[in-house]
């Protein structure tokens, strides 16, 4: 017989059910409930039960010996029959058995399931352990959600073939099964899957030994649990009892288990709490984890009872990084993917070097400071960092193989003690990763994989106070139990058991006690069991919550229904069972506060969730309005899609001890103009990007092969004289093949050839242009001047504003011997020409933010055509390389005339090449851009580093600032005060 009991709503559910389990012995001073299995949803509402039990019996002095308290899951397992022959096979072998099973998969059934493999199993892709990992889970998941009815495929197979809409695919899948299972048996291991599917097969549940058995506050149960329970009413002499936490009004709303029933429920309006339920929208997640942040500082304060429910799971590690910078530390029952610990990133790494044993795979495994000291260095990681780095950046190295001969070619940046030291440690480095690759390259791999750990933390002291050391013990258990697991898969390649033990760790939860104090990220069906007063629900979008499954391959949603598998009908009757509960429990002093965004992290719009249109017909309307219609606020703030997770606090002069510049290149200037903030990062912080993956020159390293071809060539007497195109030709040609050659050996790799032939294309469209310069009288004078050390005997005099000095290199300096003019030339070889004067001032746009705010020292008139007319223009400076090149120049040689200035461009366009002369240069324009100089010198002496360009033309730092810094950067001052100007 199964009874049936009302939990009311105006009380917490968790803190009645314990009331209620101790009045079942009320007369003994110490409480057995051994005898007693409590069924609760989820392994949080197990702990909160155990909790409230303890509590309330310590508050009667009585002792207690609790009850067997389970998850619907893990009861269903404690069913399972012991067998002597064959024990559950564990999921790493349950996957590589399937796989086995798929590679011996008979040539018809093949075609079937697989028919994008050709051939069958003869095909490679049967052999590519990769393409099976990512075949055998959705295989395996469709078996798990088979078993919730009872189902195994053979089951679905044997049912009428009018049933089926694929009958030859459930056949073909059902050899597969058996081919799986019998894989399975010939090990001595039967699947649990399959053994939950065959409970009510064998006509009797064994005895259980308690004499009582509730199910408390659990809306979900599986079809197959259902059944199991109510052949244990027929067959055992347990007492069934189920807690429903609802008005026993009612009691017609739920069927004989307890769970709510679709058609009385996914229509009904909240009205019990309703007028505390409050909406808060967001436009995107990183507003709404603020709105949400403030909220919990707010009601923290006010009472202890407050508690999140976070039901999008992609906003948890935002989130929690959130509150751990308001010194809250969050608790997630949960569990916490192994995967996000250090040691799986650490594993990842050495597995993906080990399979492609290719530079970048060992530079990316050196980045980790762990394996960097395991190779026992003797520098710096630091140093070695920039080592490998000049070692992929300066050379392009692409291959491990003859890395001593490529040491021995890196261009020497420090002294020879300090550059041996490095090659020293770097092929000591090498070295240990070959006999770490070593060990796991035989049978006994997953031995190869201790040494390995063995070898990274075996100096590691251990303190079990500090939660990072308690959860290292815990991967670490963790893993060594994967890899004891996957040693009893017979014969397995190492290739494949990397790949499985990774797959396998990867998908590991890790949970630690909750110790007092933290914050509770709960999930959606943990808050029935929360007692919170005050509640928020974080994330609550529609296919969310509710839940839906659509497109499934192998069980879409009719088919489901007519297996009598669990629905979205049925998520949908739960979930607003469970709204109209939480609202109910709050419907006198609490609140629930609901956040939602409209759009999701990658910027797809979303809604929000339909429990949030649980109202009246005629309070529809402005519900719909509300929750969907235009928001001021929302556009008003116009808030980037992602908004980083973390606020980066900038340090100031004074804490790092740097002071200002002693020496400032020209071309810095165009930083600063640009963006001050960008500036203090690149020129004051020193941070500077680095591409990981880099396999062919950078633009800076372009233009710097061609100005050395250039230079070579305006340095050779008799070659800079020439008028003859071919012979310019040639020349460059040698040129770059030697320099290249000489930089990244003789096999480049095939982009560096790409761009070998690039450069050379512009090469040759520039030797046509000198060769009419030389025939037009232009006659170089000097190239690459490096004004700060050419004229020594002025440099205090010229080069140097305000105590610091400048440095700069001139290009080229030509004079005209028919007209006598000078210019200056700096070669450009960005893929577009550049007009000279726009690269150095762009036009004044107010109803720009970022140009309203420039000082009048940066800004000038000039007058352009446009229009087909003169007008005179507000422009600001963006650079001013040649205006200060100029400035120089006059200075130093104040009897020569004024110069020109122009761009020579090379850009991919070869018939754009040529040069860009700068009409309308004028001294009165230089001595502008020098008293900007001046105040831009001024600033970064005071400090002044702000505001930030919120859109700036170039982004430096491109995967550091996805939006506005001003929104991610933390300006506040040494005093704790808010930032004023300075940094």
């Amino acid at each position: 017989m199964v009874e049936r009991e009302y939990l009311t709503t105006e009380r917490p559910l968790v803190d009645q059910a314990a009331e209620r389990i101790l009045k079942l012995q009320e007369s003994s001073d110490i409480l057995d409930l051994g005898e007693t299995i409590c069924i609760v949803p989820t392994q949080h509402a197990a702990r909160r039960l155990r909790e409230s039990l303890a509590t309330q019996a310590a508050i009667d002095n009585r002792a207690i010996c609790p009850p067997s308290i389970y998850t619907p899951n893990s009861f269903l397992r404690i069913l399972i029959p012991e067998s002597h022959d064959s024990a559950n096979a564990s999921e790493a072998f349950s996957h590589w058995a399937m796989f086995e099973a798929i590679k011996n998969l008979n040539q018809p059934a093949a075609d079937i399931l697989f028919p994008g493999v050709q051939n069958g199993r003869n095909d490679a892709s049967f052999e590519e352990f990769g393409w099976g990992m990512s075949v055998v889970p959705p295989i395996m998941n469709m078996r798990r959600a088979l078993s919730d009815n009872a189902f195994t495929i053979q089951k679905v197979a044997d049912l009428p073939k009018s049933e089926l809409t694929e009958p030859a695919r459930w056949n073909a899948l059902a050899v597969l099964e058996k081919l799986y299972m019998k894989i399975l048996a010939s090990h001595g291991f039967r699947d649990e899957i399959h053994s939950i599917s065959e409970l009510l097969d064998l006509n009797r549940i064994d005895a259980l030994d308690q004499e009582r058995l509730m199910l408390l506050g659990v809306p979900n149960l599986s079809p197959i649990l259902k059944k199991v329970l109510s052949q244990i009413k027929k067959q055992s002499h347990l007492n069934i009892e189920v807690w429903i936490y609802s008005d026993p009004d009612y009691c017609d709303d739920f069927d004989e288990w307890g769970c709510p029933i679709y058609k009385s429920w996914y229509q009904r309006p909240i009205t019990m709490g309703v007028n505390n339920i409050s909406y808060n929208r967001s436009l995107e997640p990183s507003q709404m984890i603020d709105s949400v942040e403030s909220w919990y500082v707010k009601n923290d304060r006010v009472t202890s009872e407050v508690a999140l429910g976070v039901l999008d799971s992609s906003i948890l590690d935002p989130l929690e990084s959130k509150l751990g910078n308001s010194n809250h530390t969050t608790f997630n029952p949960a569990g916490k993917p192994l995967r996000f610990f250090e040691t799986y990133q650490l594993l990842e790494a050495f597995v993906k070097f080990v399979k492609k044993s290719e530079i970048y795979e060992a530079i990316e495994l050196g980045r980790h400071f762990e394996i960097f000291n395991a190779s026992d260095p003797n520098v710096s990681h630091r140093e070695f960092l920039s080592f490998l780095d000049r070692l992929r950046a300066d050379h392009l190295v692409t291959s491990i193989d003859g890395i001593e001969l490529w040491v021995d070619r890196i261009h020497t940046h420090f002294n020879d003690e300090i550059e041996n030291r490095n090659k020293a440690a770097l092929l000591e480095f090498f070295n240990k990763l070959q006999e770490w690759k070593d060990q796991v390259s035989h049978e006994k791999w997953c031995d190869g994989i201790i040494h390995f750990l063995e070898d990274i933390y075996g100096d590691r002291e251990l303190d079990t106070r500090k939660e990072e050391d308690r959860f290292f013990t815990v991967v670490s258990n963790e893993i060594i139990e994967c890899l004891e697991e996957i040693q009893k898969i017979p014969k397995i390649k190492p290739w494949h058991g990397l790949d499985l033990f990774l797959l396998m760790i990867g998908k590991k939860l890790i949970y630690h006690d909750r110790e007092g104090g933290e914050v509770d990220l709960l999930g959606w069906m943990e808050l029935l069991w929360e007692p919170a007063q005050s509640i928020a629900l974080v994330g609550l979008q529609d296919n969310i919550v509710p839940e839906t499954i659509s497109g499934d391959a192998f069980l879409p949603e009719k088919f489901r229904a007519q297996l009598g598998l669990p629905t979205n009908e049925d998520r949908m009757a739960r979930d607003v069972y469970t709204m109209h509960s939480l609202a109910a429990q709050r419907s006198e002093d609490g609140s629930i506060d609901v956040f939602f965004c409209d759009k999701d992290a990658t910027g797809n719009p979303q809604r929000p969730s339909r429990l949030c249109f649980l109202c009246h017909d005629r309070d529809l309307p402005s519900r719909v309005i509300e929750l969907m219609g235009e928001s001021n606020i929302v556009v008003a703030e116009r808030a980037p899609v992602f908004q980083n997770s973390w606020k980066l606090r900038v340090p100031t002069y004074q804490s790092l001890n740097v002071g200002h510049p002693k020496r400032m290149s020209v071309t810095s200037f165009s930083s600063y103009l640009r963006c001050p903030f960008r500036f203090y990062l690149e020129h004051i912080l020193k941070m500077a990007p680095v591409d990981r993956g880099k396999m062919e020159l950078d633009p800076r390293e372009f233009g710097n092969l061609f100005h050395k071809v250039l230079e070579n060539f305006g340095n050779d007497p008799e070659a800079r004289l020439w008028v003859d195109e071919k012979k310019i030709r040639q020349f460059f040609k040698s040129n770059l093949e030697k320099l290249i050659h000489g930089i990244y050996g003789a096999d480049l790799p095939a982009a560096l050839w790409i761009q070998y032939e690039s450069l050379l294309q512009r090469l040759n469209a520039v030797a046509g242009v000198e060769a009419e310069n030389r025939s037009c009288g232009w006659q170089i004078q000097g190239v690459e001047i490096r004004v700060h050390n050419h004229f020594p005997e002025n440099l205090n005099k010229v080069w140097q504003i305000d105590g610091i000095e400048l440095a700069g290199t001139i290009d080229r300096i030509e004079r005209n011997e028919k007209t006598g003019e000078i210019r200056l030339v700096d070669f450009k070889t960005s893929n577009n020409a550049k007009a000279i004067f726009d690269a150095h001032a762009q036009k004044c746009n107010e109803s720009n933010e970022w140009h309203a705010t420039r000082e009048t020292w940066q800004t000038f008139d000039w007058e352009k055509k446009m229009r087909g007319k003169n007008q005179v223009v507000k422009h600001m400076w963006v650079n001013l390389q040649l205006p200060l090149y100029a400035k120089a120049w006059t200075q130093l040689y104040p009897d020569h005339p004024f110069p020109g200035v122009a761009y020579f461009n090379a850009p991919k366009t070869v018939h754009e090449t040529g040069l860009s002369v700068w009409e309308g240069f004028s001294p009165d324009l230089v001595e502008h851009a020098f008293q900007c100089a001046i105040s831009v010198i001024r600033g970064i002496k005071a400090g002044i580093f702000y505001p930030p360009n919120p859109e700036p033309e170039f982004e430096t730092f491109p995967e550091f600032f996805i939006q506005d810094p001003s929104r991610i950067v933390e300006w506040d001052n040494d005093d704790g005060q808010p930032w004023t100007g300075k940094i």
